[in-house]
């Protein structure tokens, strides 16, 4: 196995070496931590241990106490990327420092050409945006109990033409960087490079994300014109869900784009129909194809993917030999299979059955 190794400073080594390769590094008391070239790992407080990295996991001896670490390993392409690890002394690790350690990997994973975007980073700013949403939720109604609906109009027009504009300015981006990138609509794996095409898909996938933290808006409207109606599970979930997906899709997957891409033009046709009607009541006639927009959102996605066409391209990424996280894949496949009982019920419930009651 070739390795080459250089002192950086006072306490930090750099380890060339392969992938696939075993690790092998002595860590003395005046070694803080050491830094692969493709794989960086950061060891505190441990003295005169040998320390054992593979592509798969870590093994790390602490006197007679050993730790096993099975946590997911960010790859790209061949090359394991970052795995951070953090210990304390030579006991046993507690369960609070797993927690450290598991929140350290959650930071320190993520693709690193979007760590410094707004609400990418870190996930306790969306966790804090999601907690004061579902508490709107469950107060804002109560609040407005004994009050008269708010009449949002003209903030409603100007809101819903405005998504459209962005909905629209998305579908373009998604569709011209991944054109012109020649990517595949079967298997495109994530390019992490610094590629003006990489970065431009990569800033359209936070635009799709910062939409999904902005149409929270849309639950707040629904609760200050008291159209308690409307709050029901499937738009609460839909919403509070999808912020965190497109934080994870951000975070780790900034590339992925037929998920954006169809609900973008999705949006454009929804956010076209809200914006008619609210108007006012004589736009209604013109909105007779409310029912087939919703029977649209069925094969929309969401979070990374939703109903026949990205069902069928994630189980294909999932069965096929492609470089795209497996793991990524099924998380939101369960996620759009949810989607699709809640939207197919709530179609049912609204169209068809009042359809057989009126026949």
């Amino acid at each position: 196995m070739t390795r080459g190794r250089e002192r950086r400073d006072s306490d930090r080594y750099r380890i060339q070496t392969e992938a696939n390769d075993e690790i092998k590094a002595e860590l003395h008391a005046v070694d803080r931590g050491w830094i692969c070239e493709h794989i960086g790992v950061y060891v505190s407080g441990v003295k005169d241990k040998a320390f054992t990295l593979k592509r798969s996991q870590v093994l790390l001896s602490v006197g007679v106490q050993a730790l096993k670490l099975g946590m997911a390993i960010k790859t790209n392409k061949k090359n394991c990327i970052m795995l951070l690890c953090s210990f304390q002394g030579s006991n046993a690790v507690t369960k609070w420092q797993k927690l450290q350690l598991f929140y350290q990997g959650i930071l320190e994973n993520g693709d690193k050409r979007t760590d410094n975007w707004l609400l990418v980073y870190s996930p306790v700013p969306i966790t804090c945006i999601f907690l004061c949403y579902l508490i709107s939720v469950w107060t804002g109604p109560k609040l407005m109990a004994n009050r008269r609906p708010v009449n949002l109009k003209p903030v409603l027009v100007v809101y819903n033409f405005a998504m459209v504009c962005l909905s629209a300015y998305m579908f373009y981006e998604f569709t011209a960087s991944s054109w012109l990138a020649g990517y595949s609509l079967l298997c495109q794996p994530v390019d992490y490079s610094n590629n003006p095409l990489a970065l431009r898909m990569a800033r359209v996938c936070w635009w799709f994300y910062f939409s999904k933290v902005v149409e929270l808006s849309d639950t707040i409207f629904f609760i200050l014109r008291k159209k308690n109606s409307q709050l029901t599970f499937l738009h609460v979930y839909h919403h509070a869900t999808m912020i965190f997906n497109w934080w994870a899709g951000v975070k780790y997957v900034a590339g992925a784009f037929l998920i954006g891409l169809i609900n973008s033009l999705v949006h454009i046709v929804m956010y076209l129909y809200y914006g008619l009607a609210a108007l006012g009541p004589h736009m209604n006639k013109y909105l007779w194809w409310k029912r087939y927009l919703t029977s649209l959102q069925l094969v929309r996605t969401d979070a990374n993917l939703q109903f026949f066409i990205v069902t069928m391209h994630t189980a294909y990424n999932l069965l096929a030999d492609c470089n795209f996280p497996d793991s990524m894949n099924a998380v939101v496949l369960a996620y759009s299979l949810s989607l699709i009982v809640l939207f197919s019920n709530f179609y049912y419930q609204s169209y068809l059955t009042k359809k057989t009651k009126s026949t």
